[in-house]
């Protein structure tokens, strides 16, 4: 999340990354509204100020009933500012999560992954004699995934591996936690639910809140990769620079609910709730 001291300073490059990266959002009525909250501090701060020369006043018993109710008064608006100012940073904060990172120079500006540039390709893509099969056509023949199934027990979008499927799936797994520990890296089995504060922290909240499953009466979140327990490990926590870097690797369940358009029509393997 941008600071208000870095958009204030940054405001051209904001602007251009807002722009650049499509996100529909009002920098400008953002500022307007801390514009709103630094006055009201300087108007809380100098109430204050009033407040304790009254109190000042009241303790050397120097007019004081006027006094005792002027302090009354002051005590009443400092709470409905205070109030105001809370509101004030809390809508101010949620506005802040919106705004995209800066854009980098050397990253092309497109509208869509059709845009993409290639920047650098390996090896040959083969030329078959015969039509190739589908992995969803391989999967069905060789019995690694059963689709049909799956869809009974929860719905499309949830895989249920068989045989030799989930054998393989197990397999990767185990390849993946190997290759990294035998170079360092500690493993983890994060939990699968989280707070919304760990999202929030990577990024996924709020932008993409309709793509995760939320379990409302816990307050819980279906992780959507491991990055967001694993991120959070040390979270609001200062580390000793001695001790750096933390290598971690992990292995979860992801879950997304893919509520937009984007793979609505895709079948297989391709945009899964559960992967």
């Amino acid at each position: 999340m941008h600071s208000l001291k870095f958009i204030r300073e940054n405001l051209d490059l904001v602007k251009k990354s807002i722009e650049a990266k499509n996100v529909e959002f009002d920098i400008d009525a953002l500022l307007i509204l801390d514009d709103k909250r630094r006055s009201l501090i300087q108007i809380v701060e100098e109430m204050k100020a009033e407040r304790n020369k009254v109190n000042k006043e009241i303790s050397q018993k120097n007019d004081v009933e006027k006094n005792i109710e002027s302090m009354r008064s002051l005590s009443a608006k400092i709470k409905n500012h205070d109030k105001e100012l809370t509101d004030l940073l809390n809508n101010i904060n949620d506005k802040l999560l919106y705004i995209p990172n800066v854009i980098n120079d050397s990253v092309p500006i497109g509208n869509d992954e059709n845009s993409n540039k290639i920047i650098r390709e390996w090896g040959e893509k083969p030329i078959f004699q015969f039509k190739p099969k589908s992995h969803l056509e391989l999967c069905d023949s060789l019995g690694l995934i059963d689709f049909r199934r799956a869809v009974k027990m929860s719905g499309s979008g949830f895989p249920l591996y068989t045989n030799l499927g989930a054998k393989l799936e197990r397999s990767l797994i185990a390849f993946m936690l190997d290759l990294h520990t035998n170079n360092g890296y500690k493993e983890l089995l994060p939990p699968f639910l989280v707070t919304s504060n760990s999202p929030t922290t990577t990024g996924n909240l709020p932008k993409f809140k309709e793509d995760m499953y939320h379990i409302e009466n816990d307050g819980l979140y279906c992780i959507p990769t491991a990055e967001v327990p694993v991120t959070n490990i040390f979270a609001n926590e200062v580390l000793d620079e001695k001790k750096l870097p933390y290598k971690y690797c992990a292995y979860s369940a992801c879950f997304r609910r893919e509520a937009g358009s984007y793979g609505k029509d895709t079948k297989g393997m391709m945009r899964q709730h559960q992967f």
